[in-house]
């Protein structure tokens, strides 16, 4: 936490800057601002903890001399990135009419993740997610249709969200009916005559 409480000479100048060692040494100085805000950078890795300190030295063209003797560099205050969370989603994409199926939910992030999806019908609905073993949902939809995931949100402070848009298409198939046999049509000995299928089936 800075409180603007430096105590400086004439030509000294307080920066901040990110690195990677809780101090005292500072260790690789990864970025200098103005301000103590950074953004994630390329050569950043998510996961890895990382410190923010203010510096105070001799103002060489708007930026501290490291070589200066009296260098004063404050505790490195931890900052870590975090992955931005993932969702995805499987199942049996036909089933016969009255029948179900099992819908598998899976990501990655900071559990416990919480997954919105839109269901057959179009309703968004919710479905927690508390570790990295996959979820699993039954689902028994009455006509064809999709299963749509739009977002998923991580589990810990500051909470991280991000889109999501894998989906399955499950085909509800209706039962088959060949029809209903009529009764057998007679024949003399010696006729002969062509029958046709849909003659002889009622349906």
């Amino acid at each position: 936490i800075w409180n603007n409480d430096a105590t400086t000479d004439a030509n000294d100048l307080v920066r901040f800057i990110l690195h990677d060692q809780p101090g005292p040494a500072p260790g690789n100085i990864l970025a200098t601002s103005n301000m103590p805000v950074f953004a994630f950078s390329p050569g950043l890795q998510t996961g890895v903890t990382y410190y923010i300190s203010a510096i105070a030295g001799n103002n060489v063209n708007g930026n501290v001399s490291t070589n200066d003797p009296c260098i004063s560099v404050a505790p490195g205050t931890p900052v870590r990135w975090k992955s931005l969370p993932t969702a995805a989603l499987s199942g049996t994409t036909a089933i016969c009419a009255g029948s179900s199926t099992t819908l598998t939910f899976s990501g990655t992030g900071d559990y416990p993740l919480t997954v919105t999806y839109l269901d057959a019908g179009g309703i968004s609905q919710n479905i927690l997610i508390p570790g990295a073993a996959p979820v699993t949902l039954p689902a028994s939809p009455v006509v064809s249709g999709n299963y749509l995931l739009t977002q998923v949100t991580d589990g810990t402070q500051p909470a991280c969200s991000n889109a999501a848009s894998d989906f399955i298409t499950i085909t509800v198939n209706r039962p088959l009916n060949a029809g209903q046999a009529l009764p057998a049509p007679a024949f003399c000995a010696d006729s002969a005559a062509v029958l046709q299928l849909r003659d002889l089936l009622n349906g």
